[in-house]
């Protein structure tokens, strides 16, 4: 047994295993899972492990419900947990009024950020604040952040090292991903985990624990170093910070100076490691440049969330509903071309994306956790040795990962360890807030009480939600296999029957998804552009029509419908075809008037049946639309030669090799 505050928990139980492992698999296994075999080797792995992380706490809640009970009852007392409280719930209304209300509840391929992962990330955060509890519990955390941090490094290194590892083949020149998937993913990842590096230092006795957390310090700041992530840096440089003045201020003053300067350290560690590894002062000097590059498409995306947000401010478009809003509110800017950019999902920054997704109330509820997150690690300076040592690397995490997802945004894997550290965070507060209430609770709860009962029954019936959700997300990492399969058979020469079979077969384990109805439709498609096999046409018809019925307000599958018109047409009965893939082309138009893609295919539909000078004159709008893009130059200089201007022609190719070029 273990005592702590006025709690005593039991250890060796069923659950304290089940709780051990749900929070090591959101540290450890989430940013390490990865599929080779996938079309994507990260999302969908990565949401089954999340998954299984939860599940695994849900379980745990099933079997021993009082300590789910001990720790409501508790939370009741903690400001941070209202906060949190409220912005789950927030989100919860925002999605019944979204304007997807499925994607906004399942999220979207591959990053699934709706409020089902929201749910399990808070499933995670519950399950660290009771292991939290038991005296070894921060010690398991921390230590299985070192290793993860070890292992994601490591292999951060072996890429740009050019060592063949997951997601294609890295190289001096590339910025490292590792197992994260994502350049800036992984810097906001690192930044969260970084500070564990310090406190294991601090925390551990000589021997083999201290000497890896030094190795961790020097890995993790290397590898953030070697991401790229500018955001990461300006989140690392605020973890610092913060870290450093909580620590010292509970510390003697000779050893303030020495935190002062391995803080000082680690930040020209990572800046010299950038210098020598990202391409001289690029990365660094582009910061602030917002005429070009991620830094000004991320100012104009900015610029564009809030039109957006003042159009619905009280609840917002939903969460995960961007992709479906966004297009409409495109600007006329090349950088928020998606030839460049592709699909805005996230706007890049927490707090705008909230504005947008979440409303004003989404807004005030996330200012509400940070205060009191802030307040829950400045007041835990007070309290006894281990538990401020918890907070203060809690609030250098936190802080850090706020601070860079300013710039970027939570993803699966972040977003467990987020929710693991929130827990921990979670459970000082509430246990401070508890001890200084001088409130008790009768020791029979849980065990005899009839009040069990509601416990019981809302426990079980969670773990047994979660259990379902984990099946669904192995269900959905098995059809994401499947369409890999079958995009490689299609790029083989295979039959298309044998391809055609094998995305049924991805359909069939994942039939709410919408991307492997598009990746069906897209497939067929180029199938046809290489064969000239119109006998596909039907076939990819009935999965736009399914991807239709799915997300309505998607522009893209009625710009998918004018390419398959358009590739139908070059084989037959012209006229009609050209029609309908002009009719298509224009109702996605309709929804994202400024996509260059759409309007790239409006212009070709004008081509292919020879009205040149209307095919001229949309080609210029393309061009304006996205400027740095030799292809759309190329087919504005064959419009013009088509059309008889030929010097029009000669400078329009002419800028498109000098775009090309550069």
């Amino acid at each position: 047994m273990a005592r702590l505050g006025n709690r005593t928990i039991s250890t060796g139980r069923p659950s304290d295993t089940l709780l051990s492992a749900g929070a090591v698999i959101a540290i450890l296994m989430v940013p390490l899972a990865v599929s080779p075999w996938g079309m994507n080797q990260f999302g969908p792995s990565k949401l089954f492990a999340v998954a299984v992380a939860a599940a695994s706490v849900g379980l745990a809640l099933a079997i021993e419900p009082a300590a789910f009970a001990t720790a409501m009852k508790d939370a009741v007392h903690s400001p941070l947990a209202w906060a949190l409280a409220a912005y789950v719930g927030v989100a919860s209304l925002s999605t019944a009024t979204s304007v997807d209300r499925l994607h906004s509840v399942i999220g979207s391929y591959p990053e699934y950020q709706g409020l089902a992962t929201l749910i399990l990330w808070a499933v995670i955060a519950i399950g660290a604040a009771l292991l939290v509890r038991r005296e070894s519990g921060w010690q398991q955390i921390a230590r299985a952040v070192i290793v993860a941090l070890i292992t994601v490094a490591t292999i951060a290194w072996l890429q740009k090292a050019g060592v063949p590892t997951v997601g294609g083949p890295g190289g001096w020149s590339k910025r490292a991903w590792s197992t994260i998937g994502n350049s800036s993913h992984l810097g906001v990842w690192l930044v969260l985990a970084l500070p564990f590096s310090a406190e294991r230092f601090l925390a551990e006795k000589p021997g083999g624990w201290r000497v890896a957390a030094v190795l961790s310090g020097v890995l993790g700041v290397t590898a953030l170093a070697l991401s790229g992530s500018r955001g990461a840096m300006v989140g690392f440089a605020a973890s610092l910070v913060v870290g450093t003045v909580l620590i010292a201020r509970e510390r003697p003053r000779a050893q303030r100076v020495r935190i002062g300067l391995a803080g000082a350290g680690a930040i020209a560690l990572a800046t010299a490691v950038t210098l020598l590894t990202q391409g001289r002062f690029e990365r660094l000097s582009g910061f602030l440049d917002v005429s070009k590059g991620s830094a000004g498409w991320r100012f104009v995306v900015w610029q564009t969330a809030l039109r957006i947000a003042k159009d619905r401010p009280v609840l917002g478009w939903g969460l995960n509903s961007m992709r479906f809003v966004y297009p409409s509110y495109r600007s006329t800017s090349a950088l928020d071309s998606p030839i460049n950019m592709g699909t805005v999902a996230d706007m890049h920054n927490i707090v705008l994306n909230t504005a947008a997704s979440l409303g004003i109330a989404g807004v005030i509820a996330l200012a509400a956790c940070v205060a009191m997150a802030a307040m829950a690690v400045w007041r835990a300076g007070a309290a006894q040795e281990r538990d401020w040592i918890l907070a203060a690397t809690a609030g250098a995490s936190l802080s850090g990962f706020f601070a860079a997802v300013l710039f970027h945004y939570p993803a699966l894997d972040s977003g467990a360890l987020a929710a693991v550290v929130v827990g921990a965070l979670l459970s000082v507060d509430a246990r401070r807030a508890v001890l200084r209430a001088g409130t008790t609770v009768p020791a029979p709860l849980g065990h005899t009480s009839g009040r069990m009962t509601g416990w019981r029954i809302g426990a079980s019936v969670l773990s047994a939600v979660l259990v379902v959700a984990t099946f669904a997300a192995g269900a959905l990492a098995g059809a994401d296999i499947f369409a890999a399969r079958a995009q490689n058979l299609a790029e083989s020469g295979a039959p298309w029957v044998q391809t055609r079979e094998t995305l049924r077969q991805a359909r069939s384990l994942a039939p709410w998804e919408l991307a492997f109805r598009k990746i069906w439709a897209t497939t067929g498609i180029a199938t046809m552009r290489h064969r000239s096999d119109q006998s596909i046409a039907p076939d990819v018809a009935e999965a736009l029509d399914g991807a239709q019925r799915i997300a309505p307000l998607d522009p893209s599958i009625a710009g998918a419908r004018g390419d398959l018109m358009l590739q139908a047409a070059k084989a037959g009965a012209k006229t009609s075809n050209l029609k309908a893939a002009e009719r298509a082309y224009r109702q996605a138009t309709e929804r994202d008037p400024n996509n260059a893609v759409y309007w790239a295919g409006i212009g070709a539909v004008q081509y292919a049946r020879g009205d040149y000078s209307q095919a001229v004159t949309t080609f210029q709008r393309v061009v304006t639309l996205a400027q740095d893009s030799p292809q759309m130059w190329r087919a504005l200089a064959q419009a013009y030669r088509s059309a008889g201007r030929l010097q029009d022609a000669r400078n329009a190719e002419t800028q498109a090799l000098d775009i090309g070029a550069q």
